[in-house]
């Protein structure tokens, strides 16, 4: 049963006779003598050489053999047609009406229910009839084809060109309703030119009889909107003609011929001659060299083959060079002035042959990379070199990832119906089919070609189609951001991008406030009494009912960020960012971690253990707002700012190792919170701040029961054996640390080890050279006043650029302003001078402008001489606030310090102490950036009792020596 058989050949009709007729003819031919045997089989069309006694038997059964193949093709047609059953897409029927003639045209394919042929000489495909009248050379409403050698010699093939597929059915049978789609998909990605019945297509897998199929079913899918270049190469010379012939008729554009692979031409000559037979069997079509020495063996140099092919081969158009041969390419593209179009193959090289002149290339990644490869050519044409470069790399990965499982049909088969859903089917041995455990579930290969068609599918929904002359976007985005924290979250949505929080809202400054809160809140229950409250019971503060609000707190502003993203259309990567290049970031995924696309609503969980993602964005401006991650030496059990807000006990016994605002910070909290605490400081706190209120924020610290352990440094930390749990007792900790005083070490135990040593950007893992981008050799990103780095293109913004203030409101503000300069036209800097700030211990302390250290070394010291105005002039004062009185705190640590400059006594800081410090200093900040002078100041009425009074109140000089302290109204 031939419906069966996965590669069945069309019968040629039904045999008249058996082994008896076959032996009739034998005793008839014996009877002949050698000349008229030879005669008779130049009738039928073959060449014998010379027959004599000794070769006569073999060209008997020869002629026999032809007889009977006459007679059955001619001499006996059948009435009925044999037919073959295969499933398409749809789950209609293909009928395959195989008529029982001799006629090369193909057999008809009809995506109709089965029902009898209605002529032997007329065909279907996908349901349109294309008539082939009798005597005709070609079907009716086939592609027109150049008639003559003028017009072969002016045909030119620009743009991609696809090696297609041949799709099979489960059990090997052509599945020809597949092509209308897939023609279908090739012209929505830019590709207009197929290359069909190649290697890709498994062409010398196939019969010559489904070769012809398959290139018709192309020819009726592609009138009008696809070129159709034909391979008709085959290890037999009779079988290579045929197609070509076939190919003519049809109505193909050019055809293209491989060399025969096993009887290599052993010349050029030989294989001009090879050529030559071909190209007379289809003299009005273009002919191709295919020149693919890693399959056929055959690795002539090609400058070599066309200076001999002269006027030998007249229909020669050029050559599919699919070598990596780029020098040689490059002499064949300029031989006789251009004279031979040459299409190259190796797709991993396409740009090096773009630069070399190429103008086409054939190749079966373009089956899924067409819009990236178009994009590749535009750029080449508007001499965009880095651009291109960008969409080679692109293509170049999904290369190596095809290569790296198997590079064969079936890889690319599979690879196919991940990206646009079409089932090609299982190749022909000896290629083998992908084995059912790659193909299923989470298997590694089928999760990388998945990730891979994710990644493809997203960058390329959003481009247009290549149209030659057409403007093509050369970025996949306006502005990319790299950083989720507030500097890159205010970029993305000034610029309509995106961003999610970052330090701030996730370990710094939220959680800090609200824990900074709960222990001011701590402070008004002791403060309760002095006021008249009676608490019944003494109030405990329960450390895993204020974690968990935090929390939940900080999900609630997550969530609401996604939601702005949505509303936005905003497309977010949770991924980590690196540069390819000043305009590409690859994005990676690490530890198992989730990679949620949103596009086109893909949510996707990618396991890089299995096989790293790899993935590309290109962008025209790229913004570096990565913030900070807390330095931590290398010392076992040790923990970070980031982890304390999240910490599911209380820490207990704590050891804060740090001079920063965090360290002091996070010291004052657990000290707030009834935690032990001791803070270890290698020299000076604060650096950045005066340090005359830096003394006193250190003595509130000591009173609120922090030990502050000077001049020390943290050698070891080890886990003790038997030691408690935090808060338990027995301390679970040793530290050893060195006194730089006392010039020993000294031991002493904690529950808990905290390191606020800084904040360092994690520049290192972007790859910035590749970008161009310089850094200071500490990890910081070296800009200008416009936040511009070393690439013209690249921005840094936050805590990851040099000599900016690593807060979260200067961020906030330089992304703001970074984008309106970049999409509105702005021309606004940011000023990093006047930059308020506060730092939330028990005592708080703020500041805006120069300290009095920076005032003096700049301006010179204060001048006490009232006939000559000092060029700097210092005001300050001790005040208490009222709230301080009934509980009976301790005067003399709310400071207030006025510095001003020149005649005008223009303020250029203010600095100050006590409750609620930052609350004040946002107002007076104003004031500050817009020039205040120490009269407009001085003239301001207060407004009482309230700490801010005291700011307006300063008369009172530090050069004057008198007592700055204010005594109450």
């Amino acid at each position: 049963n031939l419906s069966r058989l996965p590669c069945a050949m069309p019968p040629r009709g039904k045999r008249k006779s058996s082994g008896q007729e076959s032996k009739k003819y034998e005793e008839e031919y014996e009877k002949c003598s050698c000349d008229e045997l030879r005669q008779k089989l130049v009738e039928l069309g073959e060449n014998p050489g010379p027959i004599d006694a000794s070769n006569k038997d073999m060209y008997v059964r020869l002629l026999v053999r032809k007889k009977i193949k006459l007679d059955t093709s001619e001499g006996a047609p059948s009435p009925k047609s044999t037919r073959f059953f295969s499933s398409s897409p749809d789950n209609s029927t293909l009928a395959l009406s195989l008529p029982p003639s001799t006629s090369s045209s193909p057999p008809s394919l009809s995506r109709q229910p089965l029902r009898p042929s209605s002529s032997p000489l007329s065909y279907s495909l996908s349901g349109t009839a294309v008539a082939a009248k009798k005597g005709s050379s070609k079907p009716s409403g086939a592609r027109a084809k150049p008639s003559n050698r003028a017009e072969v010699s002016r045909f030119a093939v620009n743009g991609l060109v696809a090696a297609t597929f041949t799709p099979f059915t489960s059990t090997g049978d052509l599945n020809l309703g597949v092509i209308r789609p897939y023609a279908d998909w090739l012209c929505e990605s830019g590709v207009h030119s197929v290359f069909v019945n190649g290697t890709t297509g498994e062409s010398l897998s196939l019969t010559v009889w489904e070769r012809q199929c398959v290139l018709e079913a192309w020819l009726k899918e592609s009138l009008g909107r696809l070129t159709v270049l034909a391979h008709v190469g085959c290890e037999s010379i009779r079988d290579t003609c045929e197609l070509a012939q076939h190919a003519e008729r049809s109505g193909a554009s050019a055809i293209s011929v491989m060399p025969t692979t096993y009887f290599k031409p052993p010349s050029i000559d030989h294989l001009i001659s090879y050529l030559s037979v071909v190209g007379e069997a289809a003299p009005g079509l273009p002919l191709f060299y295919y020149h693919i020495p890693s399959m056929t063996g055959v690795d002539f140099n090609m400058e070599d083959f066309l200076d001999q092919v002269g006027s030998r081969l007249p229909t020669l158009r050029g050559i599919k060079f699919t070598s990596p041969d780029l020098h040689q390419l490059g002499r064949c593209v300029v031989h006789s002035n251009g004279k031979y179009s040459i299409l190259y193959g190796c797709d991993q090289q396409l740009l090096g042959a773009l630069v070399l002149g190429c103008t086409s290339a054939v190749g079966s990644t373009y089956n899924y990379t067409g819009k990236l490869n178009n994009r590749m050519l535009a750029a080449v044409r508007r001499n965009d070199m880095e651009t291109a470069r960008v969409e080679q790399r692109r293509s170049q990965a999904v290369i190596r990832l095809l290569e790296r499982y198997g590079g064969h049909a079936g890889v690319g088969k599979e690879f196919m119906r991940l990206l646009c859903e079409l089932d090609f089917g299982p190749p022909r041995l000896p290629l083998l089919p992908l084995p059912p455990h790659q193909c299923a579930g989470n298997a590694p290969m089928l999760l990388g070609l998945r990730r891979a068609a994710i990644s493809l599918r997203f960058l390329t929904r959003r481009q247009k189609l290549f149209i030659t002359g057409a403007p093509v976007r050369a970025f996949d985005y306006d502005l990319l951001v790299i950083g989720g924290g507030s500097g890159g979250l205010a970029c993305a949505k000034e610029g309509t991008t995106w961003g999610l929080g970052g330090t701030c809202v996730n370990v710094g400054c939220i959680p800090k406030k609200l824990f900074h809160q709960a222990g001011l809140l701590g402070h008004a229950l002791k403060d309760a009494s002095s006021y008249g409250w009676v608490l019944n019971e003494s109030p405990e503060h329960s450390w895993t009912r204020l974690t968990s609000a935090v929390g939940d707190h900080i999900r609630s502003l997550n969530w609401g960020h996604r939601v702005q993203l949505k509303q936005k259309n905003v497309e977010y990567f949770n991924a980590l960012g690196s540069f390819s290049d000043a305009h590409t970031v690859q994005l990676t995924t690490a530890g198992g971690e989730k990679v949620c696309v949103h596009a086109a609503g893909m949510v996707c969980t990618w396991k890089p253990a299995l096989n790293r993602l790899q993935s590309f964005l290109t962008a025209e401006n790229i913004v570096i707002a990565i913030g900070g991650r807390p330095w931590l030496p290398d010392m076992e059990y040790a923990i970070t700012s980031d982890d304390l807000f999240f910490l599911q006990k209380p820490p207990g016994r704590t050891l804060v190792v740090g001079g920063s605002y965090i360290a002091l910070e996070c010291a004052g909290i657990l000290a707030s919170l009834g935690q032990p605490t001791s803070l270890m400081v290698r020299s000076v706190c604060l650096r950045a701040f005066d340090q005359d209120l830096v003394k006193l924020v250190m003595g509130s610290l000591e009173r609120e029961g922090v030990r502050v352990m000077w001049g020390c440094e943290p050698q070891q930390v080890r886990r003790v054996e038997g030691g408690g749990e935090a808060g338990e007792e027995g301390a679970a900790l040793n530290v050893s640390w060195f006194s730089r005083d006392m010039g020993e070490t000294h031991q002493g135990e904690w529950d808990t080890v905290l390191f606020a040593t800084g904040r360092r950007p994690a520049t290192h893992s972007l790859a910035l050279p590749l970008a161009g981008v310089a850094e200071d050799g500490e990890g910081k990103v070296v800009v200008d006043e416009t936040d511009r780095t070393s690439a013209p293109n690249v921005y840094a913004i936050g805590d990851a650029a040099k000599g900016r203030w690593e807060l979260t409101p200067v961020a906030i503000e330089a992304g703001k302003r970074l984008s309106r300069r970049l999409f509105a036209g702005s021309k606004e800097l940011m000023d990093y001078e006047t930059v308020p700030t506060t730092v939330f211990t028990p005592l708080e302390l703020a500041a805006v402008g120069l300290t009095g250290e920076k005032a003096i070394a700049e301006y010179g010291e204060e001048s006490v001489q009232l006939e000559k105005p000092a060029s700097l002039q210092v005001y300050h004062a001790f005040y208490h606030p009222l709230e301080f009185y009934l509980p009976g705190r301790e005067m003399g640590s709310c400071y207030v310090k006025l510095v001003c400059v020149g005649p005008d006594e223009r303020v250029v800081g203010l600095h100050m102490t006590g409750p609620n410090a930052g609350e004040m200093m946002q107002g007076f900040a104003v004031a500050v950036k817009l020039g205040m002078t120490y009269a407009g100041l001085a003239s301001t009425i207060g407004i009482h009792p309230t700490s801010a009074e005291e700011i307006v109140k300063l008369h009172i000089t530090r050069a004057s020596g008198e007592d700055p302290s204010v005594t109450a109204c």
